[in-house]
């Protein structure tokens, strides 16, 4: 029984997301749990300005802002693409979608 690749179709809803998104906007809607508590400090803060610049192709300003933007777009892209792409190959042998 094959299943639809729902963590691909998030992945690419979320880069589309941040495709649309201002990348000049001072402030994008955050789920960061450290931010809710009150805390300055995040390791991964900037990280979706930093993927929205790179989208909007400019690479400096996306690596200045946060240096895994770049590498998480490549990681998720992949991701999708494979998660796709075994849904696709595995699909199209006659599978049933459940």
């Amino acid at each position: 029984m094959l299943r639809f690749p729902w963590e691909a179709a998030f992945w690419v809803t979320a880069l589309a997301a941040l495709a649309i998104a201002d990348p000049n906007a001072d402030r994008h809607f955050s789920l960061c749990p450290l931010k809710s508590l009150g805390l300055n400090f995040c390791p991964g803060c900037n990280i979706g300005h930093a993927i929205t610049f790179f989208l909007h192709g400019n690479v400096q300003q996306s690596w200045s802002t946060h240096w895994l933007g770049i590498p998480a777009v490549v990681v998720l892209s992949a991701r999708s693409l494979a998660l796709f792409y075994r849904f696709w190959k595995t699909h199209s042998a006659g599978t049933q979608i459940s």
